[in-house]
């Protein structure tokens, strides 16, 4: 299925001097329609345009080019350059004072991103006002030659960009943005940066520099028409590359903390729809695998006032979330599974079935949970310490306080699992952290 065309794209003249917004329902033979997108970091400062719902008619006549920010300036220099007439930009292709309009076009980011021909990233550009384009430093650049064969590279004084040290993609948004996005083009202070669904790579070593990224982009694009033989070394890549996602995606920052689950709702809508995904989870390779995410004791982790998400979901916590099973998929091997989620309810705060949420519920079949009591953070057995257990709280809070121990997934050394403390309501329990037994 092809993906949805924004509702609104930016539309520049073949000789850049005017620039408008257009709805492309009105965009004719816009069947494969080729369209940029943007990423961006809004910053402090203030956008010094945005659409709302009394400039719109104006924006779509003229988008006067001196009032727009120098990011969103280079980007559209950028996309007459490379020879496109269309880009999407957030703040102007999205009414900001229409809740309606973000809560649609935000549950559709994953088609717009997705959709896109090319991403441009403004890697280096903390605000608006910094750009896409910067001076170089031309003495910055020399050539290192190999003496055992005579070959010479290129190569830069400073400390070489690489994505993983980009500060954009310590923004939520931004990073899924790149994640959904079949190629992105990264401007960075002192060179390009490259990366498409097979490999990364940089204006300064081109062809001598490419490694594979750190999460596979084609996990969103799966093709159904897998083998029977290969499709359970499929399924549980899937739940791998996922279980990756959240973990990369939780080692960024929101600006609103209620967003946490709208910004990644794109990309858990793409994994929802697939054939693949729903016959993961009747395979046990999905939800309860999904419950053994953990903090590290060592690391911050702080708990938003208002409730975001359920006790039993990583999207309650502000820090960075692991899982047990972050090890290769092809070694989920010889485990046996004591809990089996029987009924999910949730309770939504918007339309979007994968958006914000106000609450909700699990119903699990498990063996008869055993009381322990938490002592110090640390697990209490008939007056004795458990040996060889190791305790991952949600809140550094619980310290104190008799929880109930439910295993989820047990090897031939280890057993791990959920422990839960008494809710108010009679037969419900709420999520208070992990453990990990060894034998």
């Amino acid at each position: 299925m092809a993906p949805r065309l924004p509702k609104r794209l930016v539309s520049i003249s073949p000789n850049g001097q005017f620039t408008r917004l257009c709805l492309t329902s009105q965009i004719p033979n816009r069947n494969g329609l080729r369209y940029l997108a943007l990423t961006h970091c809004w910053g402090k400062r203030p956008m010094p345009l945005l659409a709302n719902l009394n400039n719109l008619d104006s924006l779509l006549q003229n988008i006067p080019f001196e009032n727009l920010s120098k990011t969103f300036q280079d980007a559209i220099i950028a996309t007459r350059r490379l020879g496109f007439q269309y880009i999407w930009i957030d703040s102007l292709c999205i009414l900001q004072d229409d809740d309606d309009d973000w809560i649609n076009e935000a549950a559709h980011m994953g088609s717009i991103y997705s959709g896109c021909f090319l991403n441009l990233v403004a890697a280096d550009a903390p605000d608006g006002a910094a750009g896409c384009f910067f001076e170089r430093d031309p003495t910055a650049k020399f050539q290192l030659r190999d003496t055992s064969n005579g070959n010479t590279y290129p190569c830069l004084l400073n400390k070489s960009e690489y994505l993983s040290h980009t500060s954009i993609l310590k923004r939520g948004w931004c990073f899924l943005e790149t994640l959904l996005a079949p190629r992105s083009l990264y401007f960075c202070k002192s060179q390009l940066l490259w990366e498409c669904r097979t490999l990364q790579t940089c204006e300064i070593l081109p062809k001598v520099l490419s490694w594979t990224p750190p999460v596979h982009r084609s996990v969103i694009s799966w093709d159904e028409d897998f083998l029977e033989a290969e499709h359970l070394h499929i399924l549980r890549r899937m739940a791998y590359e996922w279980l990756k996602i959240v973990g990369l995606y939780s080692r960024t920052t929101i600006t609103y903390p209620k967003d946490k689950l709208t910004a990644i709702s794109s990309i858990a809508r793409m994994f929802s729809h697939s054939k693949l995904v729903r016959q993961c989870v009747r395979e046990s390779v999905g939800i309860e695998f999904q419950l053994l995410w953990y903090v590290q004791p060592s690391h911050k982790r702080s708990r938003d006032k208002n409730l975001r998400a359920p006790s039993w979901s990583w999207a309650k916590i502000d820090g960075v979330v692991h899982n047990m099973l972050e090890e290769p998929y092809d070694d989920w091997e010889g485990f046996e599974t004591k809990l089996k989620v029987l009924g999910c309810k949730t309770q939504l705060a918007t339309k979007d079935p994968y958006g914000e949420v106000h609450g909700g519920s699990l119903t699990l079949r498990c063996p008869i949970p055993e009381r322990v009591p938490l002592v110090n953070r640390k697990l209490l057995r008939r007056g004795w310490r458990i040996r060889f257990v190791r305790t991952y709280l949600d809140f550094l809070g619980s310290k104190n306080c008799e929880v109930f121990m439910v295993p989820i997934w047990v090897t031939f050394d280890s057993v791990f699992g959920l422990l839960l403390e008494r809710d108010k309501d009679p037969g419900t329990y709420r999520r208070v952290g992990l453990y990990r037994m060894d034998y």
